[in-house]
């Protein structure tokens, strides 16, 4: 069962929360996450960090959300130095290589 969570500013694209440590549990919420077709060879989907794609820990996947946590390791990965500490991060979903908008999260130690 999915988290109750409040929608204030109605349909559209956001992340919750906007605020938290590597390896937080993240919910990106938007429209058509999907695409137009279901994974497979021809289907990718990815998280993308600072629009470079990771390989995020993804719990769920849907047209409407997706939920998923940050991996300490691929943030190091990104050649950003090391954020663990802190600092900000904008996080996207890449649908078969075209990036939603990327909505800003703040990494706290």
């Amino acid at each position: 069962m999915l988290p109750w969570f409040p929608f204030p500013q109605g349909p559209g694209d956001y992340l919750l929360p906007t605020t938290g440590a590597v390896g937080t549990t993240l919910t990106l919420f938007g429209q058509n996450l999907r695409g137009e077709e279901k994974p497979g060879k021809s289907n990718k989907y990815q998280i993308a960090i600072d629009h470079k794609p990771v390989n995020a820990e993804v719990k769920a996947w849907t047209n409407s959300y997706i939920i998923f946590a940050l991996n300490p390791e691929e943030i190091k990965t990104l050649q950003m130095g090391d954020r663990t500490a802190g600092g900000s991060l904008w996080i996207s979903a890449m649908v078969n290589n075209q990036e939603t908008n990327a909505l800003l999260f703040n990494l706290t130690s």
